[in-house]
Formats: structure tokens, sequence, C-alpha cells
């Protein structure tokens, strides 16, 4: 997600609720500054993580976060 401008920390604690489908938007609550913002992501980049194969892992699939570990954490 490199062409977000989303920093690694902020990254980190993305959700899955965090994302607006619909309208390729995403949402970062309480980044740098403390502050929330919007960053918007290309139609590709939906494709990809949507299609993502969250079946793999049970942990990561009921996991709230969006990006997890091997472990699911």
């Amino acid at each position: 997600m490199y062409d977000t401008g989303v920093r690694v920390s902020e990254l980190s604690n993305l959700k899955k609720k965090h994302f607006d489908w619909a309208n390729l938007k995403g949402t970062v609550y309480k980044g740098k500054g403390n502050k929330d913002r919007i960053f918007y992501y290309s139609r590709p980049l939906a494709t990809e993580l949507r299609e993502f194969d969250w079946d793999k892992n049970e942990k990561a699939r009921n996991c709230d976060y969006m990006f997890t570990n091997g472990r699911g954490g």
C-alpha cells in the first residue's frame, strides 16, 4: 500500500471496517498527531485485498485487523 501514503505504524493498526470498498477509500484513526485522516487506494489494490484468501488462517479470518502475522495476531 505504498501509494496510499499510509505510514507503517498506521497500516499495522488498520481494521477491515476502516475500508470503504465502494468508494476506494479508507480511514486512519488516531494517526500521526493523534488525528484521523482519509486515504485513497486504486481499484487494482482493492481487488487484490478482496481476493486475499482469509480462509488460509482461521485466526486471521476472525481477527478485526486487516493485516496479521503468521499466527493471526
